[in-house]
């Protein structure tokens, strides 16, 4: 086994991109300033392509210093665990077993940091070296209600919407933050960039309010009807049709 095993997995790629990149950083830094470190593309677009991914990355794992320094690997943005066409066929799971079984008699000096996005949590190639891992952070998937209870992704991304603001120097209406998250809480890259562009359009010291948010923020994915729940719900007629007539025309 590699002497430092990280697994990160999600349908968000910015958390599970940052969260890899803190645990790449964690394992250079315990390996040494001598650590040969490498990050790997683990992103296939077609079926040939997890066979030269097989190839690069076991080439890369046993490949081990002639001075005995130790070797830190990231495979980033890994796919052959997604719900893909390609990532079902045969070819790619068999590249994938390989690639599992390369991880798991890899030598101590080497560690290992693998962040795989999309990722289909039906599927256990992943979740079957749970044990065997240092650490393995799953990310759960976005409610696919903004009023859903209990949708961790959506109270990480608040948080991070707050202290987002906060960084930029503008000021927020109560409810702002979840307003956005309702709107693009399918990522979590793309609450972010819109914090920015509303922080811009208010400037230095303002103060973000919800109108800002449904002027600015266009809507994506499932939390797209959320504006005109939110005017009906406020008992605005006015904002409750224009929202309808932007949503459906």
């Amino acid at each position: 086994m590699p002497g430092y095993l990280a697994i990160i997995a999600g349908k968000d790629e910015y958390l599970v991109d940052q969260d890899g990149r803190a645990c790449f950083e964690k394992a250079k830094k315990a390996a040494g300033a001598d650590a040969e470190a490498e990050v790997i593309s683990g992103q296939i677009v077609r079926v040939d392509d997890a066979r030269g991914l097989e190839v690069q990355f076991t080439e890369s794992v046993k490949t081990l210093s002639m001075f005995g320094s130790k070797r830190v690997i990231w495979l980033r943005n890994f796919n052959l665990v997604s719900d893909s066409v390609q990532a079902k066929s045969e070819e790619v799971k068999e590249s994938l077993a390989a690639m599992l079984k390369v991880v798991v008699e890899s030598d101590p000096a080497v560690s290992i940091v693998i962040s795989a996005t999309p990722y289909d949590g039906r599927r256990k190639d992943l979740a079957n070296l749970k044990a065997d891992a240092t650490e393995f952070i799953l990310h759960a998937a976005p409610s696919k209600s903004p009023f859903d209870k209990g949708d961790a992704q959506a109270d990480s991304q608040v948080a991070l919407a707050v202290e987002r603001f906060k960084a930029l120097g503008v000021k927020v209406e109560r409810g702002v933050p979840e307003v956005i998250v309702g709107r693009v809480g399918q990522s979590t890259r793309l609450v972010l960039g819109e914090c920015e562009k509303l922080a811009t359009y208010v400037g230095p010291g303002g103060t973000v309010k919800e109108a800002d948010v449904h002027l600015i923020v266009p809507t994506f994915g499932e939390g797209d009807f959320f504006e005109p729940i939110e005017a009906l719900a406020s008992r605005d007629l006015k904002w409750g049709l224009e929202s309808l007539d932007r949503y459906f025309f």
